[in-house]
């Protein structure tokens, strides 16, 4: 039998409540409109993405069932930003730093123009779509 949806779907309920704590900790503090909440996630999903990478590589590569429910299950609904870095990061090691230039600079500014096309999308339904 296959545990691995299982073993990524307990990793994903810590980090997506994780997210939320990290997210309510942050509102409540936040005197701005800048989303300093979301900042901080993604940067100590990435900072964490980076330290458990490294270390189920150097210490524990014998244990997929690790990786799984810490980096894609844990991490992955913390925050897909570490995922991202961490893709970003192996297309420049290993294969060229102009491919993992062009997929870290071109993911966010591809994700904008879709969000914009989804919002364009939704607002051709017309009323039923409040601005």
């Amino acid at each position: 039998m296959d545990w691995t949806p299982g073993i990524i779907s307990a990793g994903a309920i810590v980090g997506a409540l994780g997210r939320h704590y990290a997210n309510q900790l942050w509102l409540t503090r936040q005197r701005s409109p800048f989303p300093l909440s979301t900042l901080v996630v993604n940067l100590t999903g990435a900072t964490l993405m980076g330290f458990g990478v490294t270390l189920l590589q150097g210490l524990l590569l014998d244990r997929p069932d690790l990786r799984q429910l810490l980096l894609v299950g844990g991490l992955g609904a913390y925050t897909t930003f570490s995922t991202y870095i961490a893709d970003t990061d192996y297309l420049t090691r290993a294969y060229s730093w102009r491919l993992g230039l062009l997929y870290g600079v071109g993911t966010p500014l591809a994700g904008v123009i879709s969000f914009w096309l989804g919002r364009s999308l939704a607002l051709c339904l017309g009323p039923l779509v409040q601005p």
